[in-house]
């Protein structure tokens, strides 16, 4: 899926970030095997069945509680599904981070890591939003909220897109009404989209917590809570990047800019901490 996201956005194929993602995926599959004495996807049928998928839709079908599919997956098997998305999403965005700030440094759009960061940016959304479209822990019950989410997950796709060089050079303008931006700059306008975008997903967050207040506590109540707090994290670095790079300053941007690398930091241990609760 990623490998086809990154093809839309015109990124080739031996671009770096996907040196990113084998570091995230490998380091998270050895040191699980190393400490449980067993592979994460386990040579069976189950992981056999994940691999034949030709759909996003027979893969939700496979993972479904009340699926009547003959080859429904396991609890365990939706486990390692969750648990390898949000912690390979979680090692990424730490060996990434100075990808992210050395980019947010830079003085003007386009510079040399602007695709890196939108990749790196890309994965951990489009990951960590699949482990939990696929393999949920204690889901938004309401209804209208639920079709919000998943029209959030679209929309943190879509945004994600806008850190491309490609398409945020369509975005830079010549004039605006609001002084404090710079909308010749490209990046700092899709970052400011990115962050409108944001609304809806709090929204669906906030209830979502609301709602496990009356939860009864466990294992899976904690791993949706520590879920939501690294959404919230990753609002703030997202808010704080699009502060930094809508500076014209480059001294006084340094504080957006440290504000965001500590928000990456603890949002990638608090996504490797949920993927740890089972």
């Amino acid at each position: 899926m990623i490998t086809q996201l990154s093809d839309v956005a015109n990124v080739k194929k031996e671009h770096p970030s996907d040196l990113f993602m084998w570091i995230g995926a490998v380091a998270y599959t050895v040191v699980y095997k190393v400490v449980n004495n067993e592979p994460l996807f386990p040579d069976d049928d189950n992981s056999a069945a994940l691999i034949a998928a030709s759909s996003w839709d027979e893969l939700e079908q496979l993972l479904s509680s009340t699926s009547t599919a003959p080859r429904a997956l396991s609890p365990t098997v939706q486990q390692s599904i969750f648990t390898s998305a949000n912690a390979m999403s979680g090692m990424i965005l730490f060996i990434g981070n100075i990808a992210l700030v050395l980019e947010a440094e830079a003085p003007t759009a386009g510079n040399t890591l602007s695709s890196l960061a939108a990749v790196i940016k890309l994965i951990v959304v489009a990951s960590v939003e699949a482990g939990n479209l696929l393999a949920p822990k204690d889901p938004i019950k309401d209804s209208g909220l639920k079709v919000l989410s998943r029209v959030c997950f679209g929309l943190d796709i879509a945004t994600s897109f806008l850190g491309f060089t490609p398409v945020y050079g369509k975005l830079a303008t010549t004039t605006s009404k609001f002084p404090d931006l710079l909308p010749s700059d490209g990046r700092a306008v899709s970052a400011v989209f990115k962050s409108l975008s944001l609304i809806p997903k709090l929204m669906v967050t906030s209830y979502h917590l609301y709602e496990l207040t009356s939860e009864e506590a466990g294992a899976v109540r904690s791993a949706a809570i520590v879920g939501e707090v690294a959404n919230l994290t990753g609002a703030v670095a997202t808010i704080s990047y699009a502060a930094a790079v809508n500076d014209k300053k480059l001294e006084s941007r340094q504080v957006p800019i440290g504000i965001m690398a500590l928000c990456v930091d603890l949002w990638s241990g608090l996504l490797v901490a949920d993927a740890l609760i089972h």
